[in-house]
Parts: structure tokens; C-alpha cells; sequence
């Protein structure tokens, strides 16, 4: 436990300290001019949130994520905020029964899985929680998939500011579930791991894609340490 509890306070504190610093000093200038909505999809906490409306307390939030006890946490933390509004929905490109993975590290609960005998990753991080890549994985739970197309038609949304999307290899099929939106859709904030991460995982498909759909590559930010990255889309003007 107390190794575990160690390498959470690690992965939190490079995440916040540094990772998350160096998106924000990036993006301070677009949220600041933020008028429509922001959505923080694998919401976790609510850090990215936190600094999105420290920066810009007008802007309307969607948050999305399918941990039942963070949601919970999230509702309590935000219940104050109305123009902050939480689901607990795993978003995909389809709608359909599916199993979430649970890992003993929360942060990398996935609709996919890891590719254990593949990923360096995966196999420090359960070094790191005492594990080993096999036994990562604490419990499958069963839940609904929806597309983030259908939500954003129901709330008749306009133009999006902003989407980050950190769902742990299933990042792809949240794009495409986005649909026809992200024609309005002005800054995308994305997870990048590498190919032998996850089952069914192609990073560079996703990155043709977002090209495809009239975005620019503006920044990356390897997440330090560790084998991931961050990476920053603008829509082309």
C-alpha cells in the first residue's frame, strides 16, 4: 500500500506540477477569449476543469467520466457551479454495453486494454504498484458507451471551445463520436501513447484523422519520465 500510495503521489504531482503548467501557460490566451462551452472528457478529478475555470469563470463545462465514485466527487465538488454540468458516461463512436477496465493505478482505467507483454509502459507502472502487468487490471464493470455527438445535439451546443480527451487508448473512438461537431470545434487537447500501449491502438491514424478534419499540430508535451505525451490541435482558420 504504501509503495502504491507513493507512485500515485508521483504520477499526481508531475501531472499537476508540471505537465498540466505547461498546457495552460500554452492555451491562457484562447481560454481567456473562451465565450461557448469547454468539455474535459476522462475527467477524473476535475484538475483540468479547475484551471479552465480559474482562467475563464464564464465558460460552461461538460464533464464526463465513468468512474462511479469520481463522479460522485465531482457532483459534491462542483455542486455550487452551474454552468458546470457532470455525467457519468463513458463516451465512444457507438452506442453499446461494453466493459470498463479497471486498474489498480485509477488514472489508466481504459475501454481498451493494455497490451501487457508489449508495453514498457504498462509493465514499469505495475512495477510500480507492486504488481505485475497480468494482475493490473482489479475489476471489469459493465457500462454503456454513448457518442458525444448525440449529447451535444440534445444541449443544441454551437461551437465548442475547447474538448480534451484523456481516456487511455480509447481516445480515437471518442473523436469519431464526436461526429459533425467537430466542424465547430476550435482546440482539441489529446493523449498520445505509443502504438504498442494498447490493443488496437494506432496513434498515427488519429493524427491523420484530426489533420483530415482541418487541425494543426500546435504543440507536444511528453509527459515527463514517462513514455506519453500531450498533444495540442487547433482548428486551421
Amino acid at each position: 500500500m504504501i509503495i502504491r500510495k507513493l507512485a500515485e503521489d508521483f504520477f499526481f504531482f508531475i501531472d499537476r506540477h508540471i505537465q498540466q503548467k505547461r498546457i495552460f501557460t500554452y492555451l491562457k490566451k484562447d481560454i481567456n477569449e473562451f465565450k461557448q462551452i469547454s468539455i474535459d472528457v476522462g475527467a477524473h478529478t476535475g484538475l483540468y476543469t479547475d484551471q479552465i475555470i480559474k482562467l475563464n469563470s464564464k465558460i460552461k463545462v461538460l464533464l464526463f467520466e465513468p468512474q462511479h465514485d469520481y463522479f460522485k466527487n465531482l457532483k459534491f465538488k462542483y455542486k455550487n457551479n452551474k454552468r458546470i454540468k457532470i455525467f457519468n458516461i463513458a463516451l465512444s463512436n457507438s452506442s453499446k454495453i461494453s466493459k470498463l477496465f479497471i486498474n489498480k493505478h485509477d488514472l489508466t482505467t481504459s475501454l481498451n486494454l493494455f497490451e501487457k507483454k508489449k508495453s514498457f509502459f504498462f509493465f514499469f507502472k505495475s512495477l510500480l504498484f507492486n504488481s505485475s502487468p497480468e494482475k493490473m487490471v482489479s475489476k471489469e464493470i459493465k457500462i454503456r458507451t454513448r457518442k458525444l455527438s448525440t449529447i451535444l445535439t440534445v444541449k443544441k451546443s454551437k461551437k465548442i471551445d475547447l474538448i480534451k480527451i484523456d481516456a487511455e487508448g480509447h481516445d480515437f473512438n471518442i473523436l469519431k463520436g464526436l461526429g459533425e461537431h467537430i466542424k465547430k470545434t476550435n482546440i482539441i487537447v489529446i493523449e498520445f501513447h505509443k502504438k504498442d500501449t494498447f490493443k488496437n491502438y494506432d496513434p498515427y491514424k488519429m493524427h491523420k484523422y484530426l489533420i483530415n478534419k482541418k487541425f494543426t499540430l500546435k504543440k507536444i508535451y511528453k509527459f515527463p519520465l514517462l513514455n506519453f505525451e500531450d498533444r495540442i490541435y487547433k482548428k486551421n482558420v
